[in-house]
């Protein structure tokens, strides 16, 4: 989550992968909906693996989203977890007309807003 347009999805089931597709929109009739700012309505421990990709830095409150996929995830599960290059000059501008910016620690997710 989010799945976007589903093409990364598709790509793990050629490999015979079994994915569960999660997302706002419902590009592909597959999608579960999912709405990233909520509880995930999945079970505990239901997944091998979660991916998020690109995804994170759209949510008001990152922490809830990590809580819930690690509550969704089975013990010795992965995630996989993907943030635009905050270096890059688009990123950079990006905060610069936008005001936010999302920074990583080890113990946790800290949102700065400048105003």
């Amino acid at each position: 989550m989010p799945a976007g347009n589903g093409l990364f999805a598709e790509n793990l089931r050629q490999y015979g992968h079994t994915v569960t597709s999660g997302d706002i929109n419902s590009e592909r009739p597959d999608f579960v909906f999912v709405n990233m700012e909520r509880p995930l309505q999945f079970d505990d421990a239901s997944f091998d693996a979660v991916v998020c990709l690109e995804g994170i830095e759209h949510v008001i409150s990152p922490a809830h989203l990590v809580a819930e996929i690690c509550r969704v995830l089975k013990p010795d599960g992965f995630i996989i977890l993907s943030l635009p290059n905050v270096q890059s000059l688009y990123s950079r501008l990006k905060f610069y007309f936008q005001g936010l910016f999302i920074c990583l620690t080890r113990s946790k997710i800290v949102i700065q807003m400048v105003f």
